[in-house]
């Protein structure tokens, strides 16, 4: 199989008779669309190890996920059901104060437990009786589902594959059950049942539901071992706009390899990759993808683990994330009572302070344009905007960008409309000077807003089409430039090839003819008072055309010269502008070159 694809549809199961209905590129696209432009989600673990927060009898852990408590202290299923069903008493109101911080930290989503490896259910579940509506009296993925609704974000459910409860379910192949590590005396296929049973539950009893978010497969236990594909159908007939993630599989192709890196990946088996802890380098090219990372060392509430993030680490991560086209999944640990730890709040507050002022350069946005990162931060684009996010602030206030080939209109400081930064472009890149000062010292963000969607200038010119008329418009910013100190002045008041100081530098752009003819060409020229008199030739169609530059009082005082015409066959073409001659400081500026077909 050849990797270097773009992304291919995936392919929905559909329970409609035998036939299968493959999802195209464009009804995935719809479907992803939201996710992709969320960026930033709230995971939230909790369940019945929220209550032991890090301890079993005298053993303490003060790091590592403590939702693993049940096989960190090996305690059999029994045992663990029994001393915590008694002590799991949620307060009300919990649900709403989950998605009230969401909101206010600018997620976009929450994703949250509603059955953990320990097997016990935050649904209400008539397949079993360890689940949070037995015990309580309440449905807690009820309460949970809408209080996040009421605040306007999508919902997501985790559901782990893997219970340490069920009598039943997978053992020992890599499941990691701390009651039993054999097979013997359990047949799995009434724990796909019972598993298929509350997978159906879960799409049925809640309205939309957004995200299921599997966790997880092993090498031995995956796809069908779970009937993935009979699985996934029933959840898509249910609920069609779903998305899903990878983690019915772990294989090469559904983005695990033992060394965590995520490619190749089939996007047959799952909506999006799921990096754990960990940002991928470059990004995942091609493929949706969404890193879910703790605030401290555990998912589930610990009360001695304090090792937290700190707000600027938290902020970086989203940026880095979405730099790199991913989304960001931040998880909280509520206590046992639903309450989260006021670190957590803090954390999240600062978030969405900075959210406040710079969530534009966050929603919505792709990858950077860049190959390269840069030490002073990250950069986001949308459309025909480019969000520069600076982590670190320079000691000569200047960063600096390969250059694009777009015209600028404007620049602009998020967050501080006193604030001022200016462009400066240079030969080889775009070079950015800052204000005094960092508006905040997590991310300060400038904005570049563009004519048109970005495009990086590359080794060769865009090829330029010919208008509806069949006019080519060859502008400054289309074209490619050649020597030491030549470039592209993308300003507002310039948007011109200029700094043409050098008698050995020449510009050229590359178009394209569909018919064949005699084309004027007219060069848009200005020119320094004082520094007229340069000669110059335009070499096009095996023509030279040569013409000595006007004087039109100011280089960016463009005035039309007509300089002759030439001879076209349809096809790709080239027209390049070289000095003759360099009379004064600067032979001229060129905004654009027009060939109109006669």
């Amino acid at each position: 199989m050849n990797f270097r694809w773009s992304l291919i549809g995936l392919v929905v199961l559909m329970v409609c008779g035998a036939s299968v209905h493959a999802e195209t590129q464009a009804e995935r696209d719809a479907r992803m669309k939201w996710w992709r432009e969320a960026r930033f989600g709230m995971f939230v673990h909790w369940g019945l190890y929220a209550i032991p927060a890090g301890q079993w009898d005298d053993k303490k852990w003060d790091r590592g996920g403590m939702e693993w408590i049940q096989k960190r202290a090996n305690v059999p299923a029994d045992v663990y059901a029994d001393r915590l069903l008694p002590q799991f008493k949620p307060k009300q109101g919990f649900a709403a104060e989950w998605a009230e911080l969401a909101k206010v930290a600018g997620c976009k989503y929450v994703v949250f437990t509603d059955k953990h490896h320990e097997g016990f259910a935050l649904h209400d579940s008539k397949v079993t009786g360890f689940d949070a509506k037995d015990v309580t009296g309440r449905d807690l993925t009820k309460e949970i589902v809408e209080a996040v609704k009421k605040q306007g974000l999508r919902i997501g459910m985790y559901y782990s594959l893997w219970d340490w409860h069920h009598p039943d379910a997978y053992a020992g192949k890599g499941t990691n059950n701390p009651s039993v590590q054999t097979m013997e005396g359990r047949d799995p296929e009434k724990y796909l049942k019972f598993m298929h049973e509350q997978v159906d539950e879960i799409a049925s009893n809640y309205g939309r539901v957004d995200v299921l978010w599997f966790d997880y497969s092993s090498k031995e236990v995956q796809g069908e071992s779970w009937k993935a594909n009979e699985l996934l159908a029933n959840l898509r007939k249910k609920q069609p706009g779903i998305i899903v993630n990878n983690r019915l599989y772990r294989s090469p192709e559904a983005g695990w390899h033992d060394d965590h890196h995520l490619e190749p990946y089939d996007s047959k088996h799952g909506d999006f990759t799921t990096p754990e802890q960990r940002i991928p380098p470059n990004g995942v090219p091609g493929v949706d993808w969404e890193t879910c990372m703790t605030m401290n060392t555990t998912w589930g509430y610990s009360q001695h683990d304090h090792n937290w993030k700190t707000g600027q680490t938290l902020i970086r991560n989203l940026v880095d994330i979405c730099s790199k086209g991913g989304n960001y999944l931040l998880n909280i640990g509520p206590m046992a009572d639903g309450t989260v730890p006021p670190e957590s709040v803090q954390l999240m507050y600062e978030i969405g302070a900075w959210m406040q002022m710079n969530g534009e350069a966050i929603y919505g946005t792709t990858a950077s344009p860049f190959k390269q990162t840069f030490d002073w931060g990250r950069v986001t684009v949308k459309g025909d905007v480019l969000y520069l996010h600076v982590f670190d602030w320079p000691a000569d206030k200047k960063i600096s960008i390969p250059p694009l080939n777009n015209p600028m209109k404007s620049i602009a400081v998020l967050g501080d409309p006193t604030a001022k930064a200016s462009l400066h472009p240079e030969v080889d890149k775009w070079v950015i000077q800052l204000p005094d000062e960092p508006v905040n010292t997590s991310a300060t963000v400038i904005k570049l807003q563009l004519d048109g969607d970005v495009k990086v200038a590359g080794d060769t010119a865009p090829m330029v089409q010919p208008g509806a008329d069949g006019t080519i418009t060859l502008a400054a910013h289309d074209a490619l430039t050649h020597g030491k100190m030549l470039r592209y002045e993308p300003q507002p008041h310039k948007n011109t090839v200029g700094y043409w100081v050098e008698a050995d530098d020449y510009v050229e752009w590359n178009f394209q003819v569909d018919k064949p003819g005699e084309y004027e060409v007219i060069v848009y020229q200005g020119c320094g008072k004082g520094h007229g008199g340069s000669e110059a030739a335009v070499h096009i169609g095996g023509k030279t055309l040569n013409f000595t530059v006007e004087d039109t009082g100011g280089f960016q005082n463009f005035v039309e010269r007509d300089l002759g015409t030439v001879n076209l066959s349809p096809g790709d073409q080239t027209l390049s502008i070289k000095p003759i001659r360099k009379a004064k400081l600067a032979v001229m500026d060129v905004r654009r070159v027009t060939l109109k077909r006669k």
